[in-house]
């Protein structure tokens, strides 16, 4: 973005954000580091690039324009400088990817104020990993044939299916999930979801290993999980309309 058309606040920003690379350059791996998120398999990798987005985050390059009440740091247009900054000097990648370009997005648009104050925080810093699977063995990632379900009883859902190629699932503590929540078996019935899976009863999560070796997507089974409503992320019945206008949900499986 030429300088001229970078607002007061934006220079100062990206003066910042260049000043702190230069002293803060990424710590030298004792393993060796994958070239994409996809491709992280060990948990020394995990731990590594975790620092880093930690780092980056207290040093102000993660969640630049995130309000402040959500952890952020309330600037106006500077994320996408940071992102530009981090590039610009080969640093390692954010590895939470799903939580930032996705799951964050969704619930600024679609969460409640309780939502907002607890999920984003901690992807923002690396605490938690998420992981996003649109996708089933019988469906592809065609939404109007899904067929994990969730019924409601009471103030809580009862999970039941299956998910393939979820990203990152081996390694997340939340999955932001699609379910069908009516019988209808058309795109609005589907409601989302913000699914702890990590060590959650009834949740299995099997890595699948890809033909280069990589285990970086995983099949996810639920069976009878129990999740409170207060996890239901927007209306009932209006997944896929949020999931279709969520930046980084389209077209991912």
């Amino acid at each position: 973005m030429p300088a001229a058309s970078l607002t007061t606040e934006q220079i100062n920003y990206r003066r910042s954000v260049r000043s702190w690379l230069a002293s803060n350059p990424a710590p030298k791996a004792s393993v060796t580091l994958p070239r994409s998120p996809r491709e992280v398999m060990t948990a020394p990798q995990i731990e590594y690039f975790r620092a880093w987005q930690r780092r980056c985050y207290e040093a102000g390059l993660v969640g630049a324009d995130i309000p402040t009440v959500y952890g952020g740091y309330g600037h106006h247009g500077c994320q996408a400088i940071a992102n530009r900054e981090l590039s610009r000097v080969g640093a390692p990648f954010l590895f939470n990817t799903v939580g930032l370009s996705t799951m964050i997005p969704a619930v600024l648009e679609h969460g409640s104020e309780d939502q907002k104050r607890r999920f984003i925080p901690g992807a923002l810093s690396g605490k938690e990993i998420w992981c996003q699977s649109f996708s089933e063995g019988g469906a592809g990632c065609d939404m109007a044939n899904q067929q994990t379900f969730a019924k409601r009883c009471g103030d809580e859902w009862v999970v039941n299916g299956h998910t393939v190629w979820a990203s990152f699932g081996h390694f997340a503590q939340w999955m932001l999930l699609l379910a069908r929540t009516g019988r209808d078996q058309k795109r609005n019935g589907l409601t989302f979801f913000l699914c702890p899976i990590a060590g959650h009863p009834g949740v299995t999560v099997k890595p699948l290993v890809e033909m280069t070796g990589q285990t970086g997507v995983s099949e996810v089974s639920f069976e009878d999980v129990v999740i409170s409503d207060s996890l239901r992320l927007g209306a009932v019945g209006k997944g896929s309309r949020r999931g279709r206008a969520t930046p980084g949900i389209q077209n991912q499986g």
